[in-house]
């Protein structure tokens, strides 16, 4: 398989008007149907295989997409943890408030929380996290 440069992949992705950059397998397939590149004779004698590899290359990404959708979740549960372990009203920054008898501003803590708690909203597709006390 010849690989394409990127700027061929984003000039395919926009000449074909397809949402997606192509990989270089399917840059490699679309040719061929168009009976160009080094597997046009594919197209023309075999298209099936074609067919089995543009398979495979699906098959793969569905399987990568799967492992971030793990990881994302994994990450999800730990960052959840980690506001509530410190931002919650009996978590650890407020139990130094309380100690120390002052009201520190902290405001690199106060913007990561709203960073965390944003990140978990997309995450969960609820833009709505005002009341987000778990």
């Amino acid at each position: 398989m010849t690989t394409p440069d990127n700027k061929a992949l984003l000039q395919l992705q926009v000449d074909a008007g397809i949402p997606h950059t192509p990989t270089p397998l399917t840059y490699e397939l679309r040719l061929a149907v168009s009976g160009e590149g080094p597997r046009a004779y594919d197209w023309s004698d075999k298209p099936y295989r074609l067919l089995y590899d543009a398979c495979s290359e699906i098959e793969r990404n569905a399987g990568q997409v799967t492992v971030l959708e793990e990881e994302n979740a994994r990450l999800l549960e730990a960052l959840e943890g980690m506001l509530y372990a410190v931002c919650h009203e009996t978590g650890f920054a407020a139990a130094v408030r309380h100690d120390s008898g002052k009201a520190y501003p902290w405001a690199p803590l106060e913007i990561a929380e709203e960073r965390g708690r944003a990140a978990i909203a997309a995450a969960k597709g609820n833009r709505d996290m005002e009341n987000y006390n778990d």
